[in-house]
């Protein structure tokens, strides 16, 4: 007959093992819930299509200067094979985005990896902030690189503490893969690497055998590791991660010269984001007062992460200091006490790595707001220790914090819900930057319409003179003959040779008279950009034509 204990031991991981997979279903439908509904953002159309060449030709090129890595136009590859999708054409939104909002929905998980590190309670409500954290779910709705390098780079910490900690090479080379994958992600993971290793070297020098023990635990320190033990999963992480960042990088293999552009790339991308040059300059406390408390300037509701924050300096002041840990006096066997006692070293290097990543992007004068999600994720890890901590607490405190926790995760999740919803194109959203406005949508289906009552069909010529009109090429893609000027002297000197096209679409100045020629309207690109289309009378009088027939 079993005794008690392990019978309770069992319902205890069953009902962990249950709050994890009700987080991991709330994080997935935090994220792919109404997923194609927001306008397409500039970046995302790039990559879209960047993937349909990939698509099309089986051909990926790696561009050093532009464009980042590859690793989520092969998750959407995967989904577009899965859907039958096999042109840029046949792409749609949901195609896109599903990679990356799957793979921030499975790095909620990555906190069990360092259940002990963390304290099994640490963990499940890491997992909880990174399940409801707004900025996370925001832009885990992308397809863009940030959502997938940050779930990577959680990863990537949590699976090379395991491997350090239990000396296991399995788990060393999963370190490894995720690295190698943060690099083939997006060049600028070379920041999360550096500064883990200088948070792992300051761990190891505090908590190193023989030199002072963390906490002021002197005396106890845990017992000396062989060179080898830890080498073996040192080493094997290292060759993981060129091996993988080798395939990911050349197409697994098919350009090999191409393995060698992403160390000039992180050359490029470190002097473009510290240069201080061109847009996206904003100042050093920018993505904390985002964080913290944010308001449009024209009202709006009250945005704020201030919760996640101040756990996370809770967390950060337990790992460094101890507090919050059960007295090695009040452990009456000598064994329960060694148990716990290695626990730290996670904690103070968790607590470094947090710290030095937020200075370090903040730092940066080049600042997006889905960068901020690469130091944000790792604080997600640190809040779940620090609340932990305050639930380990005098009953007094433990009230408080059940109650404070209660509301601060409601908030998150209601933040994120509205994010996703009533204001996932509002820039009354902080997490909304750059972003184009749904009369790019409204515009270019009026476009296609008027393309298919020409002789041609979706062959109709269609000329756009515009500087930046992105994603306005994602929404036209479905129309054959598209032509893409930068230049409106460039496009002159072609309509000179060739004529004017039936549609045209050009950048709308606000001083500009309104054409009276021909029929013209304005869209709203993004809110300092205005584009106008004019279309040839005879096109436009088809148009209408059909139009009247169909309502009649």
């Amino acid at each position: 007959m079993s005794s008690p204990a392990p019978s309770a031991a069992r319902s205890v991981k069953w009902l962990e093992a249950s709050a994890y997979v009700v987080i991991f279903g709330v994080a997935l439908w935090l994220r792919v819930n109404h997923l194609d509904n927001r306008v397409m953002h500039g970046d995302e159309a790039v990559h879209a299509v960047k993937l349909g060449a990939l698509l099309e030709r089986g051909v990926y090129d790696y561009d050093p200067h532009e464009y980042h890595g590859p690793t989520p136009y092969y998750l959407a590859l995967i989904a577009a094979k899965l859907r039958g999708q096999s042109t840029l054409a046949s792409l749609d939104e949901w195609t896109l985005r599903i990679g990356p909002a799957l793979v921030s929905s499975l790095g909620v998980l990555a906190p069990v990896i360092v259940r002990c590190g963390l304290t099994p309670s640490g963990a499940l409500l890491a997992a909880v902030w990174l399940a409801v954290s707004p900025s996370l779910v925001f832009y885990s709705r992308y397809f863009i690189q940030e959502p997938v390098l940050s779930a990577l780079t959680v990863l990537a910490i949590c699976a090379g503490w395991r491997g350090l900690r239990h000396r296991s090479v399995m788990w060393g080379g999963v370190s490894g893969v995720a690295a190698g994958a943060m690099v083939a992600t997006k060049e600028t993971a070379a920041i999360a690497i550096v500064t883990a290793l200088i948070a792992a070297i300051g761990a190891w020098a505090m908590y190193r055998p023989g030199g002072r023990a963390v906490s002021g635990e002197s005396g106890v320190a845990p017992g000396p590791r062989s060179a080898r033990s830890v080498a073996l999963p040192i080493g094997a992480g290292v060759a993981a991660a060129f091996i993988t960042l080798f395939l990911l990088i050349t197409n697994f293999g098919r350009s090999p010269g191409e393995f060698f552009d992403v160390f000039r790339a992180v050359a490029i991308y470190t002097h473009r984001g510290v240069g201080g040059e061109g847009l996206h300059l904003h100042p050093f406390g920018y993505y904390l007062l985002m964080l913290v408390c944010w308001r449009a300037s024209d009202g709006g509701p009250i945005w704020s992460e201030a919760p996640l924050v101040m756990f996370a300096l809770v967390g950060a002041v337990a790992g460094f200091t101890g507090w919050g840990r059960h007295p090695v006096g009040r452990r009456s066997d000598a064994k329960s006490t060694a148990r716990l006692l290695p626990r730290a070293p996670f904690k103070v290097f968790l607590s470094a790595f947090v710290i030095l990543l937020t200075l370090a992007y903040s730092a940066i004068p080049y600042k997006t707001p889905w960068s901020m999600t690469q130091f944000v994720a790792p604080m997600a890890l640190l809040a779940g220790l620090g609340a932990s901590v305050v639930l380990r607490g005098p009953m007094l405190v433990r009230a408080i914090g059940i109650i404070g926790l209660t509301g601060a995760i409601a908030f998150a999740t209601m933040q994120s819900r509205r994010a996703t919803t009533d204001f996932e194109n509002s820039y009354r959203n902080p997490y909304v930057y750059a972003h184009p406005l749904r009369d790019v949508v409204h515009m270019a289906t009026f476009v296609e319409q008027l393309a298919n009552c020409g002789d041609r069909g979706r062959a109709t010529r269609i000329d756009v003179i515009h500087p930046n009109p992105w994603p306005l090429p994602w929404y036209l893609r479905r129309l054959t003959r598209v032509g893409w000027w930068e230049d409106e002297q460039a496009w002159r000197a072609f309509v000179a040779r060739h004529g004017e096209a039936p549609i045209r679409i050009r950048a709308f100045l606000p001083d500009e008279a309104f054409p009276s020629v021909e029929p013209c309207w304005t869209y709203g690109l993004r809110p300092d950009a205005t584009l106008l289309l004019c279309v040839e009378p005879d096109l436009y009088e088809r148009f209408a034509e059909r139009a009247a027939k169909a309502t009649r």
